[in-house]
């Protein structure tokens, strides 16, 4: 899929800094062999995540389960109600607690992964979606 474009476009959602800046190296540069190289959009909020939509098209999108005031489950509900259903990208949700994985698979999550961002379980998780 992502393999014939010159990049890999992910967003990811938070309204933690840390949060986005730990995804972001986690996943580094290249995620799996012969990946494109990452272009990383970030958004803080469930309005800033639907106004990324109107700009770009992603390939994959990683959602903190953990986020707030807009929550990333209710976010994931929204784009897929209100984006065109060939735009919305596969969701990997990172939660706090196993427990979740369930809410987080209603929500209509792709792949689930826990807390704290393990750069390796990240990386198997976008080549299972993105290769």
């Amino acid at each position: 899929m992502a393999e014939n474009t010159k990049e890999l476009n992910i967003l990811v959602f938070s309204d933690d800094v840390t949060f986005r800046e730990d995804v972001k190296a986690a996943v580094g540069l290249h995620p799996y062999a012969g990946s494109p190289e990452v272009r990383f959009v970030e958004a803080a909020t469930g309005p800033g995540v639907i106004n990324t939509f109107a700009d770009n098209s992603f390939d994959l999108a990683i959602f903190d389960g953990e986020t707030k005031k807009d929550g990333a489950m209710s976010v994931a509900h929204t784009i897929a109600e209100t984006i065109n259903p060939d735009e919305v990208p596969p969701v990997i949700f990172v939660v706090a607690r196993q427990q979740d994985e369930w809410l987080a698979r209603g929500a209509g999550a792709a792949s689930v992964v826990l807390k704290p961002v393990n750069a390796l379980k990240l990386q198997e998780e976008i080549a299972k979606l993105l290769k």
